[in-house]
């Protein structure tokens, strides 16, 4: 990919790409305020639903370990995302930019990938603890 010549993009190519990478970014954005909202959950859950005191000490629960986790990177990734846009659009308007570029500016799809999956992975493992709790409880 690093061998790929530097191709300048027409006005419109440039307006598109402007809009279509804004859009993407307002997604990583909304994917990483989820995230933050979500990483109160567990705490929520175990305080809420399962009765833990207030000045209790959360139990370590590998579900619990695993959102937290999960939507932590959901996070970073988005935050990196929305840089790595922002660079992907300067590598495709200036040629210096371009030949500067590593491939990971010059493909940030797969940070946008590694949003998603770990935002739904951490879903997951919420519904995962919140599914085992209510079973137990219910037989």
């Amino acid at each position: 990919m690093a061998d790929e010549p530097f191709r300048p993009l027409h006005e419109s190519e440039q307006r598109a790409y402007l809009e279509i990478m804004g859009r993407y970014s307002e997604t990583a954005r909304s994917f990483g305020q989820l995230s933050t909202a979500a990483l109160a959950l567990p705490v929520i859950f175990l305080r809420q639903i399962l009765g833990l005191r207030e000045n209790a000490t959360i139990p370590v629960d590998p579900l619990i370990v695993a959102t937290w986790i999960a939507f932590f990177v959901a996070i970073l990734a988005s935050q990196l995302y929305q840089y790595l846009a922002v660079k992907y659009l300067t590598a495709h308007f200036w040629r210096e930019d371009w030949e500067a570029a590593s491939r990971f500016i010059r493909n940030p799809g797969w940070i946008y990938g590694v949003m998603l999956i770990s935002f739904f992975a951490g879903t997951l493992a919420f519904i995962l603890k919140c599914a085992i709790h209510y079973f137990t409880l219910h037989p």
